[in-house]
């Protein structure tokens, strides 16, 4: 079923092909980014003093500001997934019928996806930039945070289940790996 938006349901079970191909461009990008890391020839220092940072190395500004952008993309990750469960509910409570409460469910879990995957993937970009740049190994921290958050994003259907639960108080019919 579709509503006045377009969207339908079915849209829900292509989030896995949406969310591995950001999980796979990550990936990739870091281990090009290693490989060069690796093949590059070594040179001596670490970058010029940022003007009116005194002491600081550029290294450290971007490692610094690699942690604060994990960080919020982290906090972000897990607020926009508890707005989903808000934003369900309401949509919920707001229905004409339970057909047009399940798309409205549905669309928000698509959404919010998209959104948690593209806030979790922008500090693992981040971190494969960083790495590319001065070869931090240390920005394999973000990389593989970002790996495990799009992971987690995958399971679409399971997904939608939970929401629809948390949002309606009922166990759905094809909840749960037995369908329970």
């Amino acid at each position: 079923m579709q509503d006045g938006s377009g969207f339908s349901r079915s849209q829900v079970a292509r989030l896995p092909l949406v969310i591995g191909a950001l999980l796979m461009g990550v990936l990739l990008f870091g281990a090009v980014a290693t490989m060069q890391t690796l093949n590059a020839p070594q040179t001596g220092g670490g970058g010029a003093a940022p003007s009116g940072v005194p002491g600081a190395t550029s290294p450290d500004v971007l490692l610094f500001t690699l942690a604060v952008v994990t960080l919020s993309g982290i906090t972000g990750y897990f607020v926009v997934g508890s707005v989903a469960v808000t934003q369900a509910r309401r949509a919920w409570e707001r229905r004409r019928d339970d057909e047009q409460g399940s798309l409205a469910i549905a669309q928000t879990l698509f959404v919010t996806t998209i959104l948690r995957a593209a806030l979790v993937e922008s500090f693992g970009l981040f971190g494969g930039v960083l790495l590319l740049l001065q070869g931090a190994m240390l920005a394999w921290a973000p990389i593989g945070a970002c790996i495990v958050l799009l992971a987690s994003l995958m399971p679409a259907g399971s997904r939608l289940a939970r929401l629809e639960e948390a949002a309606t108080g009922v166990r759905g019919v094809g909840y749960g790996p037995q369908g329970q």
